[in-house]
């Protein structure tokens, strides 16, 4: 017996624009705007891409915390560096964001990653924040 649907029991409900895409066999979601206080999340499957907008609620140190506390659990693994470079980059700590920036680099597992980590690099380099 199926158990009928209770809007009341959602625990998130957010409004989106869907928008058409080519064909994607497989689900798929990835950042695809990342800044320090706000990021796109786009899930992706079949001929349909849903972005959903993401905002920071001011609690940079607490994220700080959870990305330090990924960090241990997890070790030196590349999706924890990129964690750790832009919680640094966004607190301005470009030289520590820097650090992270090239150890995800040297571990990204396909070009769209590595490109993307070239150009964290560069900016942080530059002195700029991560994007």
């Amino acid at each position: 017996m199926r158990t009928p649907y209770r809007e009341s029991e959602d625990a998130l409900r957010v409004m989106v624009k869907p928008r058409a895409i080519p064909f994607r066999e497989w689900l798929s979601y990835e950042f695809t705007r990342r800044l320090p206080d706000e990021a796109t999340l786009e899930f992706q499957w079949e001929e349909l891409a849903v972005p959903v907008q993401l905002q920071a609620t001011g609690k940079s140190e607490e994220a700080f915390r959870i990305f330090r506390m990924n960090c241990k659990r997890f070790g030196e693994v590349w999706p924890t560096h990129i964690g750790m470079m832009g919680a640094e980059s966004g607190a301005g700590n470009y030289p520590a964001a820097l650090e992270h920036a090239r150890k995800a680099l040297a571990q990204a597992p396909d070009p769209m990653n590595r490109k993307n980590l070239e150009s964290a690099v560069a900016l942080l380099e530059a002195g700029k924040p991560v994007k």
